[in-house]
């Protein structure tokens, strides 16, 4: 499978992962979205995706 293009849009199973991720470490995905000045989270590419995924990761549980 070629990889992503870093503008490509996330699937439903990663958006999922983001939002799971962002519940369990207290994070607003709303927030997120703006941060990102997207109007709809749906809108994230996958190198955003990917940063988000990271930046979370490192992050304290709430």
């Amino acid at each position: 499978k070629a990889a992503a293009k870093h503008t490509d849009k996330v699937s439903s199973y990663q958006l999922a992962q983001l939002q799971t991720m962002a519940k369990q470490k207290g994070v607003d995905v709303a927030g997120i979205a703006q941060s990102l000045q997207l109007n709809n989270l749906q809108d994230i590419t996958a190198a955003q995706w990917a940063q988000c995924m990271n930046s979370l990761r490192k992050r304290a549980d709430a």
